[in-house]
């Protein structure tokens, strides 16, 4: 016995996302004396967040949810790598960075970052506190480094303030980044 059903499609509501599209143009400095070439490497995360394609929230019990009908678009730390480059870039006004996945060139000075805490809480707000660092190329020694804390309210009833949120973070990531390399040691 075979039976034949005839399902009518009902359309796909998935909105997918990426990181970059955001992206509020930071105050571009005129060169990088230290840096020829830079390559932003995978970033460390949270492996609840870096192993999924739904965007993550906590809720007031500490339980992850998802945020309904709601995707990235591509892989989180390909995303992060790629929009914190986009952002450097953008800057320096010139294409010095490069990214994950892509293979690292030999001669590229190596950007690290790791987001020890990125809590978006249901009550509105993503905690994050990142820290990157700095091995000039040829070297395995940090030659800089810094810390960044922050708090970005985002809507847990609207998935763009959430991808808003991982925005301002890449954007703050950048500015500190570029205005640590451009001050004198």
């Amino acid at each position: 016995m075979s039976g034949c059903v005839n399902l009518k499609p009902k359309p796909d509501r998935t909105q997918l996302y990426v990181l970059g599209a955001n992206a509020v143009s930071g105050e571009t400095v005129s060169s990088m004396p230290e840096i020829d070439e830079l390559y932003v490497s995978r970033p460390n995360m949270p492996q609840f967040l870096a192993q999924t394609k739904h965007l993550i929230y906590l809720n007031e019990s500490g339980e992850m949810r998802s945020l309904k009908r709601s995707r990235w678009g591509e892989a989180i730390e390909e995303g992060l790598a790629r929009a914190i480059a986009e952002a450097i870039n953008q800057r320096l006004g010139e294409p010095v960075a490069r990214f994950y996945p892509w293979p690292e060139p030999r001669s590229a000075s190596r950007l690290t970052v790791e987001l020890f805490r990125m809590d978006f809480a249901e009550n509105g707000h993503l905690s994050a506190e990142l820290t990157w660092s700095l091995s000039v190329s040829g070297s395995s020694e940090i030659a800089k480094s810094a810390t960044l804390k922050t708090e970005i309210p985002w809507d847990r009833q609207r998935p763009e303030t959430y991808v808003a949120a991982y925005d301002q973070l890449i954007e703050e990531l950048a500015d500190q980044f570029v205005a640590e390399l451009s001050s004198q040691p």
